[in-house]
Parts: C-alpha cells; sequence; structure tokens
C-alpha cells in the first residue's frame, strides 16, 4: 500500500559527479518525466531506461511572459509587481500560472500517483514543481517555496499512502 517515489530535479549540474552518482541508483524502477528538454536531459543522465513516459502533469512552473527572465532584471523593471509575486501566493499578472495553482496541480498528482500506484517510481520533473511538492508534502506555506534551493539533479524522495504524504531521507 505505499508507494516509494524519488523526484530528480531537472536542469543542468554545475558538478558532472551530481549526474555520475545517479547512474544505476533506479534500476529496475517505474519511471516518468516532465515533457521539455531538461527533464529529457536528466532522464537520460540519470540512466534512466528509454523512453520514459512523459507525465504531462510534471510540466514546469508557467510564468506567462515572465518565462526564462532574470528575477533581478524583472525587479528593476517591474518591481511593484516582482514584489507583490515574491509575497503574494495568487499573483498570476504575468499571464501564467500563480504559485498557489503550482502548488495545488502538484499535490493533486501526488495524491493520484498514490491513489494508483505502489513499489518505486522515480520522477524526473522542473525545479519548481520540485520544490512545489517539498511545500505541499511538508505543510509549508506556500511562501516557504522561496526558501528552498533545489539544485539540478537533487533527489528528493517521499514515501506516500492514500491520505498521507512523508518526505524522506537516506544516508
Amino acid at each position: 500500500m505505499t508507494l516509494r517515489l524519488s523526484l530528480i530535479s531537472a536542469g543542468r549540474p554545475a558538478d558532472a559527479n551530481r549526474a555520475h552518482r545517479l547512474t544505476g541508483a533506479f534500476a529496475g524502477w517505474d519511471a516518468v518525466r516532465g515533457p521539455g528538454s531538461e527533464c529529457a536531459r536528466a532522464s537520460a543522465l540519470a540512466g534512466l531506461v528509454e523512453p520514459v513516459p512523459v507525465a504531462a502533469d510534471l510540466t514546469d512552473w508557467d510564468l506567462g511572459r515572465w518565462t526564462g527572465q532574470d528575477i533581478d532584471v524583472l525587479a528593476a523593471a517591474e518591481p511593484d509587481l516582482a514584489e507583490r509575486w515574491l509575497t503574494d501566493p495568487t499573483f498570476d499578472a504575468h499571464g501564467g500560472e500563480s504559485l498557489l495553482a503550482l502548488q495545488e496541480r502538484a499535490g493533486r498528482w501526488l495524491d493520484g500517483v498514490a491513489d494508483r500506484r505502489r513499489g518505486r517510481l522515480v520522477a524526473v520533473a522542473p525545479g519548481p514543481w520540485v520544490r512545489a511538492v517539498v511545500c505541499v508534502t511538508a505543510g509549508v506555506a506556500p511562501q516557504g517555496f522561496w526558501r528552498l534551493d533545489v539544485e539540478p539533479l537533487a533527489v528528493v524522495e517521499l514515501t506516500l499512502r492514500p491520505g498521507r504524504r512523508a518526505l524522506r531521507w537516506s544516508a
């Protein structure tokens, strides 16, 4: 009745050793990944057996017209909106998804996967999505999202049972 879920944060690692330690770590596990080239690349670096099924719910945070822009550039160009984005989890004036909507989407996916699967699953997802999962699982207020750093190819482990989620640390 338990699912052991490992989330791998997509992105370009600064340290090549990070990718090396993942090789073979998830042999025999079921796997899914988010859409996009970063998730595909991280999946390959982790040594997951292709083709890894794509789960549309593992899509990166939709930041609308702000997608791909640096936060410092945004803060200089639109200081009031940038400040509101960092303090109001319902803010979506950029034309995309609010932080609260991202966290709700992550929570729905977790509930669904906990109800349907048992055993071991590894999921490769964008960093913001992984951060949202940590907040949802730990019951952290949405603003706690901004206090989390999840590096590329970091692994976050969870234990899921119907109606229960727990973060899991291992040595």
